[in-house]
């Protein structure tokens, strides 16, 4: 069953990607960091130093799971001042050499059940775990090239997805503005929402690093991202069984720190050639026409027109009067509601106000401010 599991979440992405025709004309994108960073300006990842890599260990999550080394973020946390000196070594060997450990880009896969039949791969979604002593190493890495992407304002401004003080309510907020400021000029409003499908797994590598190289990063840096990206495999873990590993050509690594970002990075020269407004999120990309004027080809596939469409978990319609959102999470907190009334009688009201935030009011809040 783990070959079997293996099989179908590695081939799927790549004969997808394969047939794909990818564009590489990078002009406007060129155009938009040529006015942003001087031309002597570059990326280059810092050497690390002890207290920083104390720092890192000291702030792993202990309840992420552990990867195929064995080593769990609880043991690295515990013994964060025993083994700093020799892990930094070793990130720094990586760094000066260019390699990234071929031990840490084997991703455990553990397939997680979402509905219909357990017998069909289908109604599985993977999740994958990496060796938690890579993610020191990722972190740095990624503190270092999200501030430089910050202080030269290299993020387009509808990137919202993985950057501080952005979220899945910002992007909303910003299409809701911009459709209340159409209703109100008399406007009418258009909206082409894209699934981005199997985000992570669809990046195309070489591609990524031609996009890194034009974010100015310099030529060891290039060449770290390189051996980090590529010759990259994975295995799942299933029911105590472990599968034989499989090459995963595409994508930047599912559970990653790194990967995120590099995502946002990857597409974040979208909304310069789309001729219109357009608000980014992993799963969903809203491209918002006020004046209808779209033309929208994707394989042939036929736009089918609604009055109202769930964005990012929050439902939308034409008119934005938000009964069909409020109905929604009244339907969701009905059951809640009722559980609640069962328990009251064996739970002190600590516990039931636990059980409240984490399963009632958490549907409440969300995006509760658009």
């Amino acid at each position: 069953m783990c070959e079997h599991f293996n099989n179908f979440f590695s081939t799927f992405v790549n004969q997808y990607v394969a047939v794909q025709q990818f564009s590489s004309n990078f002009d406007k994108l060129s155009e938009m960091l040529n006015s942003r960073i001087n031309s002597d300006d570059a990326f280059s990842i810092p050497q690390l130093t002890e207290e920083e890599v104390c720092s890192y260990l000291r702030n792993l999550d202990t309840h992420k799971a552990t990867g195929l080394d064995g080593l769990s973020h609880k043991i690295l946390k515990m013994s964060t001042y025993l083994i700093a000196p020799s892990l930094t070594k070793i990130f720094n060997k990586s760094l000066s050499s260019r390699m990234f450990p071929t031990k840490w880009k084997t991703s455990k896969i553990i397939p997680i059940y979402k509905s219909g039949s357990k017998c069909d791969v289908n109604n599985y979604r993977p999740i994958a775990i990496l060796c938690a002593v890579s993610k020191v190493l990722e972190r740095h890495v990624h503190n270092h090239l999200y501030q430089f992407l910050v202080s030269h304002n290299l993020l387009h401004h509808a990137q919202c997805g993985f950057r501080r003080n952005h979220s899945c309510e910002t992007g909303l907020c910003k299409l809701v503005d911009m459709w209340t400021s159409n209703m109100e000029s008399g406007l009418i409003n258009g909206a082409v929402l894209i699934d981005l499908r199997k985000a992570f797994d669809m990046v195309d590598t070489d591609l990524l690093l031609r996009k890194l190289a034009v974010y100015k990063c310099d030529d060891l840096t290039l060449t770290w991202f390189k051996s980090y990206l590529q010759e990259r495999d994975q295995c799942v873990h299933f029911k105590g069984t472990l599968s034989s590993k499989k090459s995963s050509l595409y994508g930047v690594p599912q559970g990653s720190i790194l990967g995120p970002l590099l995502f946002i990075m990857f597409i974040n020269d979208l909304p310069l050639y789309v001729n219109s407004n357009t608000v980014l999120h992993r799963h969903r990309a809203a491209t918002l026409n006020s004046n209808l004027r779209v033309e929208f080809n994707g394989n042939g596939v036929q736009l089918k027109n609604t009055n109202n469409e769930k964005i990012v978990g929050v439902v939308m319609n034409e008119h934005l009067s938000w009964k069909q959102q409020i109905d929604k999470v009244a339907k969701s907190l009905i059951k809640g509601i009722h559980l609640l009334r069962q328990i009251k009688e064996y739970l002190p009201i600590g516990h039931r106000v636990i059980y409240y935030k984490c399963f009632l009011q958490s549907h409440i809040d969300y995006c509760c401010t658009v």
